[in-house]
């Protein structure tokens, strides 16, 4: 929901966000709105709606890229690696370094890139290759 992912934004981290509009107890509007106060990392909004004024009004409000559902893994995935291209150089520019790691560990989840495996809360859980990229560039940035 959006007040626990504003809570985790807060603590962590982060290099980009991604938003559902209609989140239960905050709506992605509001959360990408809160954000755009306070950060300059890139937020791609997800939505069921896929009117162009639906469209509008989440890059308006602060969004940089909208993907209307139905989308593929891999779409999405690219978009993501659109972000984060220009987010880095933005962080280049500011004169910013990003530490790589093999390992990232967020909450309960792990995901260990040289083993290719995801442990949840110490448990092994298998995921497609293409859902490890996307959780990968996800934990990474």
């Amino acid at each position: 929901n959006g007040i626990e992912g504003l809570e985790i934004i807060n603590k962590e981290e982060i290099h980009l966000a991604i938003v559902d509009i209609m989140m239960p107890k905050m709506d992605g509007i509001t959360m990408t709105v809160k954000l755009r106060e306070k950060y300059d990392f890139p937020i791609i909004m997800l939505s069921a709606k896929s009117e162009e004024v639906d469209k509008i009004v989440g890059l308006n409000i602060g969004a940089d890229d909208y993907v209307a559902k139905p989308f593929t893994p891999l779409e999405l995935l690219a978009r993501v690696n659109s972000q984060l291209r220009r987010y880095s150089k933005y962080l280049n520019a500011l004169g910013v370094e990003k530490e790589k790691t093999n390992s990232f560990i967020i909450g309960g989840l792990e995901l260990n890139v040289d083993k290719v495996e995801l442990s949840v809360d110490g448990n092994l859980v298998k995921i497609t290759p293409i859902e490890f990229k996307i959780l990968q560039l996800l934990m990474q940035n």
